[in-house]
């Protein structure tokens, strides 16, 4: 398969850890050229869909794959599309350190979908699951509740973050600790998912910490500086 892939330099490098050897990766500019010559279109920015339907309808009738962790199928489709019913868009797990994941996470946008999502994964050598259209997914939301926990431990006054990590490493055997796995995924990702999680369900599980509330800010501020310095 020729596949077009668009993301950050990361995002691709992550992708590479699945089963790609057999297939042609172009990265890079899109334009008309390299939508012509793929054969599915992978998008791996987590962010400002809308901005980005124009772009997915160029690619039709190609499938696309989108990281839809922070949306839903259903929401992105009905803002746009008539021709749903045809259109084939895949959401997909694809927040940093979880788009090498041995199973990939992916939702549809109904049943009706999954003989498709079966071709299309079967030609890609991947291993998969079907999660429901719903925003985080599964192991996102899960992830960034524990996160969550974690930093009201901390502002509880109960552990350093430093000793959370460690125990969760050393007695959970979780590939990374929580405040470390926020990092990796972005403070930005984890803050928003949780405020999306919180608005969709009301569960109190998703409500975020002050104390990530606080970083979350700061992170936000640290980026608008560096931006009106680049600007200059």
């Amino acid at each position: 398969m020729r596949i077009k892939v668009w993301g950050s330099a990361e995002g691709i490098k992550e992708l590479h850890q699945k089963k790609l050897e057999d297939h042609e990766i172009i990265t890079g500019d899109i334009d008309a050229a390299s939508m012509q010559r793929c054969d599915l279109f992978i998008d791996l920015h987590p962010d400002n869909f809308y901005n980005r339907l124009d772009l997915y309808e160029q690619f039709y009738p190609i499938p696309v794959l989108v990281n839809c962790v922070k949306d839903t199928l259903q929401h992105i489709l009905m803002e746009r599309f008539v021709n749903k019913q045809r259109f084939a868009l895949f959401g997909l797990n694809a927040l940093p350190t979880f788009i090498g994941n041995p199973v990939a996470e992916v939702s549809i946008l109904h049943e009706g979908f999954a003989s498709s999502l079966k071709e299309l994964m079967d030609k890609l050598h991947w291993e998969y699951a079907v999660v429901e259209d719903f925003v985080g997914m599964v192991a996102p939301r899960t992830v960034t509740m524990i996160i969550n926990e974690a930093y009201y431990t901390v502002q509880d006054g109960t552990a350093s973050k430093e000793d959370i990590d460690m125990a969760m490493k050393a007695g959970v055997n979780y590939p990374y600790g929580p405040f470390e796995w926020c990092r990796k995924i972005g403070i930005r990702h984890v803050y928003e998912l949780l405020d999306l999680l919180y608005e969709a369900t009301h569960d109190e599980r998703y409500k975020a910490s002050a104390l990530l509330q606080r970083e979350y800010r700061q992170d936000l501020l640290e980026l608008k500086k560096q931006s009106d310095w680049l600007s200059y």
